[in-house]
């Protein structure tokens, strides 16, 4: 059972997983260990607004999950810096106006979700489903051999 967030308890009178699947964006500052809140969204279907900077200069100076070899968050989240917070409300507006733009994050967040699931801690009838797909562990396997065919 997916968590959208990890308030614990759980606000009375509200589901939080139904709240954020029918939220366009879900905003995901840094805070919860490797990017929890990213992936909840992107379990759920919400488009991750993630506000992570450690004010190093370099963009984006945290990385996601598999972020690089092989999964372009750019192309399934909106990226921010803390300098961009003042204008997120009009930034998140502009997207979601640009209707090709969001239907083309929400398909990127479709083809990204195999590789951020572990395919054994699934349910049978889902674990068939992600079967001809590259899943977490195989995500991590190929980091890995990448990062061993670099070394040599």
């Amino acid at each position: 059972n997916l968590r959208a967030t990890d308030l614990r308890p759980p606000p009375p009178n509200a589901n939080l997983d139904d709240l954020t699947r029918g939220a366009t964006f879900c905003l995901c500052p840094s805070g919860t260990g490797w990017g929890m809140r990213a992936f909840h969204a992107v379990a759920l279907g919400c488009i991750p607004v993630i506000i992570q900077d450690d004010g190093s200069g370099s963009y984006p100076s945290v990385l996601q999950a598999f972020e690089g070899p092989l999964l372009d968050w750019a192309s399934l989240a909106v990226r921010l810096t803390f300098a961009d917070i003042p204008r997120l409300p009009s930034l998140l507006r502009a997207l979601a106006a640009d209707h090709e733009a969001l239907a083309a994050k929400r398909r990127a967040l479709v083809a990204a979700l195999p590789r951020l699931l572990w395919r054994e801690a699934l349910a049978t009838e889902e674990r068939r489903a992600l079967d001809a797909m590259p899943d977490a562990f195989d995500s991590v396997m190929e980091v890995l051999a990448g990062r061993r065919n670099a070394t040599r």
